[in-house]
């Protein structure tokens, strides 16, 4: 005769123990769902696929290529709250944000700009077609510049009301730059989202292709065009007046000053972009205004 065998109390697992896994679980897949439909702007489940199976595993492959044979710059992650791990630290600004003006921050990018390359423009053949702007990148569905007008609005209406849409019809900006506002209300001329807003990079694409990026292949001055961290919206009188000057010749308002100080070395040490000594005096100045 078999021997009788009995099962434990806890022969068929925890019921408790089970349901707490799976909503633990659930809230995991959950939350890496909405990271990507947040990121590229839709919840289609075949542009999270993409996000990250195609872009996202890109750029793995890229990280593992540089760091194997170049000098692993791709690899670089900036931590959450700034590459050096402190909540708003350095390497954290972003256009369109508040400033970080605690001492201690203010401290480090102080640091921060001591270590920027220091060199004079480069005489180079600049092409502004050769820096792809206004892609769509990283699987999103709208263009950078809609992304920026997106992301830095007081308030904004798409067409129909569909949260997805790349069509802008309404909204308010203000440009710190100048502090100058636009608004268009629904049902008004949407010209003025065009022609009074325009989306400046901090670092101009000139003044970079000047200062290191002129030789870079296609896919980085595409990406540093694109890079939504030095991206900000503003008056088209203002970047008009800014123009491909660097901090010397152009600093925007003092309110924004220390900001946009953050934001260009920042993006000076993420591309290795080198500045004159006397932007770099200029820089100084506008972190000096952090707090005031």
């Amino acid at each position: 005769m078999a021997p009788n065998r009995q099962k434990g109390k806890d022969g068929g697992g925890n019921p408790i123990t089970r349901f707490f896994a799976i909503v633990i679980t659930l809230l995991i897949f959950g939350g890496i769902y909405v990271y990507a439909g947040q990121h590229v702007g839709s919840f289609n489940p075949y542009h999270i696929v993409k996000f990250y199976l195609v872009d996202k595993g890109m750029q793995a492959g890229e990280c593992l290529n540089d760091l194997a044979f170049k000098d692993g710059s791709k690899c670089k992650v900036n931590m959450p709250g700034g590459s050096s791990g402190n909540p708003g630290g350095v390497g954290s600004a972003e256009a369109g944000k508040p400033a970080n003006t605690t001492p201690e921050v203010v401290t480090a990018y102080n640091k921060a700009l001591d270590t920027v390359r220091i060199g004079d423009a480069e005489k180079v053949g600049y092409k502004r077609t050769e820096w792809a702007h206004w892609s769509k990148l990283d699987g999103n569905i709208c263009n950078t510049r809609v992304q920026v007008l997106k992301a830095q609005a007081r308030e904004y209406t798409t067409k129909d009301g569909n949260p997805d849409s790349c069509s802008i019809i309404a909204g308010t900006w203000l440009s710190v730059y100048d502090g100058a506002a636009t608004t268009v209300k629904p049902g008004e001329d949407t010209s003025p989202i065009r022609t009074k807003i325009q989306i400046d990079h901090v670092i101009p694409l000139k003044y970079a292709a000047e200062h290191g990026g002129q030789s870079w292949d296609a896919a980085k001055k595409e990406a540093f065009a694109n890079d939504t961290t030095q991206l900000i919206a503003v008056s088209a009188t203002s970047n008009t007046s800014k123009g491909a000057k660097g901090p010397a010749a152009y600093m925007p308002q003092q309110s924004e000053q220390c900001h946009y100080s953050q934001v260009w070395i920042d993006t000076a040490n993420k591309y290795n972009l080198s500045i004159t000594k006397a932007d770099k005096e200029a820089l100084k100045k506008g972190l000096a205004t952090c707090g005031s």
